[in-house]
């Protein structure tokens, strides 16, 4: 009796590891990965078919070398302790049109991200001959700005749009 209570125990573990090892390590939700690299304070996840490129010191991913449509995270310090995200995007508008041509604004609104009120701009522009459609979403802690950029021509942008509203959704800052 002993032998097979030991046995049961013994396969209820390996089933129990074995379910458990099937599962995504690093706390990515289902379908996803981390994408935020060491020493960041915030957590980025992006779907698993994502290329993920820490080689700047942005956090970014592609999705393909044949749609290299792009998200990336950046932060920095603001110059006052008070500057909000209003403050942001009046710096960000006027280096926008210092970079693209043709910048139309397609739509502001007043967001979240890990529930930190955030402004989400989305835009068209134009670089050379490509056209694109940028949305950024940033937000403010403690006088450092978090930045989410999805980037894409405009014929690619709707095509990954959901996947980005999981990134958002799922980003969480420290």
């Amino acid at each position: 009796m002993k032998r097979l209570f030991a046995a049961l125990m013994l396969v209820m573990m390996l089933v129990a590891l074995t379910l458990t090892s099937c599962g995504n390590n690093d706390g990515a939700p289902a379908g996803m990965k981390t994408a935020s690299g060491e020493g960041t304070d915030y957590t980025l996840y992006v779907p698993e078919e994502w290329i993920v490129d820490l080689t700047t010191k942005a956090t970014g991913a592609y999705y393909s070398t044949k749609d290299p449509s792009n998200i990336s995270v950046t932060v920095w310090e603001l110059e006052h302790s008070d500057s909000t995200v209003e403050d942001w995007w009046a710096i960000e508008r006027a280096d926008i049109d210092l970079v693209f041509d043709n910048v139309e604004i397609v739509t502001e609104a007043n967001t979240t991200i890990d529930g930190i009120a955030a402004k989400q701009v989305e835009y068209t522009a134009s670089l050379g001959e490509n056209n694109y459609k940028i949305m950024q979403v940033a937000a403010v802690k403690s006088s450092v700005v978090y930045v989410f950029t999805y980037t894409s021509v405009v014929e690619s942008y709707d095509l990954h749009l959901d996947e980005v509203k999981a990134m958002l959704d799922y980003m969480q800052i420290d």
